[in-house]
Parts: C-alpha cells; structure tokens; sequence
C-alpha cells in the first residue's frame, strides 16, 4: 500500500545504473602495457597503438578504459612481451630521429647564413647551436639504438614531447621559486619582483 505523498520505487528493469568507476593511475598501466603487447603481436599498427595510448590517458572511468581493449583478445603468459623491438618500431625510430636531424641541420645552417651575413667576423658562434641541437639528436638515437637502449620508450617519449609541443605545454621545468622562501636553494632565496 502507498501513501498519498510517496511514489513508489524503480520495478527492477527501471533501477539506476550503478555509477561510472573512476580509473586509477594503476589501471591506465594495465591497459598501455596490454596494448603494448597487443602491438608487438601485430594486433594493432603504431597510429591505432597511438590513438588508444592517448584514449588510455585521456579515460576517466573503468568503463572507458575498457572500450579501448574490447575488441582485443584477452592476454596470456604466452603472449610474452618481446625482449627486442619489433622492427616497426625500430624504422619509426629512425624516422623520427631523421626529422629530428633535419630540423637541427636546418637551424644550424640559418645560423651559419646569418654569422656569414653579418661579416663572419669574430668567433664562429654557430658552433653552439650546432653541438646543442646536435647533442638532442645525438642522445635520442643513444637512448632509442644505442646498445642497450629501448626504441620503444624513446619513440614514446618523442611522440610525447611533439604532443605537448602541439598543445602550447612545451616541456615545464621545476619551478623552484614556486616553493617557499626557506624550501629553496640557498643561492635562489632572493625575493621574486
């Protein structure tokens, strides 16, 4: 029997839907390192590896971050994530490093046009560009092909840096004059103006 001031419950197919679990940071790993192995079988290429990498970060529920693995077949220990990178990633790799060398020969080169404009007189200042743009591309192809280095992770955090790039969020340094006065280094305690 219901009283006049209340209305009666949801019937069973008319109950709310439990609410959307938020995902955790420990999730986001489970689902990059399945795609990682999904790749290396060949399951996904390297731009669908992307998209969903950037799915996987941008998820903000369980319910979300399951949708980006739904039409993969569940892992087992005999899908081994490969000790030495797939080729694939190897070519992208040096691809990248390419663009990368490119870009830094292309502004050392304006800076030696510019250094001979002006007279070529005075010490070669190009020569600092030339080693700091040259070190960049030097220490990625290190880290990504040299012995012992992880293409992989180097081509991730290159895919990573060109991200923030587009986005305007160019790569933060530590903002040590964020931290209060007596947190800071003792040569950086000087007041901020």
């Amino acid at each position: 029997m219901v009283d006049g001031d209340e209305q009666p419950g949801p019937g069973p197919r008319e109950q709310a839907a439990p609410p959307a679990l938020r995902a955790s940071d420990a999730d986001r790993e489970r689902v990059i390192e399945a795609l990682r192995r999904h790749t290396a079988a060949g399951r996904l290429d390297h731009e669908e590896l992307e998209e969903r990498l950037t799915g996987t970060l941008e998820a903000k529920t369980v319910d979300e971050l399951a949708a980006l693995t739904a039409d993969l077949p569940a892992l087992t220990e005999q899908d081994p994530h490969p000790k030495r990178p797939d080729e694939a990633v190897r070519r992208e790799l040096k691809a990248q490093l390419a663009q990368k060398a490119g870009g830094a020969a292309a502004i050392s080169l304006l800076c030696v046009v510019i250094w001979l404009a002006s007279g070529a007189s005075g010490h070669f200042w190009p020569i600092w560009v030339i080693i700091g743009t040259g070190a960049g591309v030097v220490g990625t192809s290190w880290r990504g092909l040299g012995p012992g280095g992880d293409p992989q992770s180097e081509l991730e955090r290159l895919r990573e840096e060109r991200r923030r790039g587009r986005h305007g969020h160019g790569r933060r340094r530590h903002d040590r004059h964020a931290l209060p006065p007596a947190a800071r280094p003792p040569h950086d305690r000087r007041r901020r103006r």
